[in-house]
């Protein structure tokens, strides 16, 4: 994102924010985490990240494919939730070129 003048817009007020007016999506976070755990899943969080709206959470304390397996079902588990809230959710790890991407914190 940019300012009317065109320069890039400070993006660390959203990274990992904890306040209503930056981030943007915490109900459907804390729906997912609190399903996936409902399920079984080894989850181990969720934090926000650089772009407004972007979140991550963390399989953790599994071995081998079972990682994969319970990546698969937490994924299956937001897309239920975003739909039933009308929001559309992606994957891709940097939807927006404006902004910084998951492991691309580095890129200009």
């Amino acid at each position: 994102m940019r300012t009317a003048t065109g320069e890039p817009i400070f993006m660390g007020l959203y990274y990992c924010a904890f306040v209503a007016d930056k981030a943007f999506g915490r109900d459907i976070v804390d729906a997912h985490y609190k399903a996936c755990l409902y399920a079984g899943l080894s989850i181990g969080g969720a934090n926000g990240e650089i772009m407004p709206g972007q979140w991550e959470s963390q399989i953790s304390l599994t071995v081998g494919v079972g990682a994969g397996d319970q990546l698969w079902v937490a994924r299956y588990i937001l897309e239920r939730i975003t739909e039933s809230c009308g929001v559309i959710v992606s994957f891709d790890p940097k939807p927006k070129d404006e902004y910084f991407g998951k492991n691309k914190d580095c890129q200009p």
